[in-house]
């Protein structure tokens, strides 16, 4: 059940720290992050990106599982600490897309003790940089990603999610 509620919220993508070369992508990362703190949902369905909202259902199927899974989250006992990313790979363009990732790292207090996990984001553009939506994509095989997204460019690198414990 543990890793179900992770999925879940790293599905989500929620709140960031860090700089990216990028100024739009940084303030839209900052907005994200807003949105998810603030329980906002809606604004937070704009970020995710297009093919994973259909797959969910549309943008209400997706507001609705992501309030339900984060109240099932807490209900359980679950308690995001902090949520941020490093290391932005350089930007790729392939078909009138600009692509990168961010290491993202999630901290949560769980039933069983603190953990960090550590995952991979696909940020994608259709605009040069100007609007950004994002994908986690850590776990998920190259398979899946170039079904969601038939652009995303061959030289990207995925890495595989790791979790930690942490000792207070």
């Amino acid at each position: 059940m543990k890793h179900i509620y992770l999925l879940l919220f790293c599905f989500i993508i929620n709140q960031f720290h860090g700089q990216t070369d990028n100024k739009n992508l940084n303030a839209q990362l900052k907005a994200m992050s807003a949105s998810f703190l603030n329980e906002d949902y809606i604004a937070l369905a704009d970020y995710t990106f297009p093919a994973i909202v259909d797959m969910m259902g549309g943008k209400e199927a997706l507001i609705t599982a992501s309030k339900e899974g984060i109240n099932q989250m807490k209900d359980a006992g679950y308690v995001i600490l902090d949520f941020y990313f490093k290391n932005p790979s350089r930007y790729y363009e392939k078909n009138n897309t600009t692509q990168c990732t961010l290491t993202q790292f999630l901290i949560m207090n769980t039933p069983n003790g603190k953990i960090q996990t550590e995952s991979t984001l696909l940020a994608v553009s259709y605009d040069n940089g100007a609007n950004w939506t994002f994908l986690d994509a850590s776990g998920k095989p190259k398979e899946f990603i170039t079904r969601v997204f038939p652009d995303f460019h061959p030289d990207i690198v995925i890495k595989p999610s790791k979790q930690s414990n942490i000792e207070d």
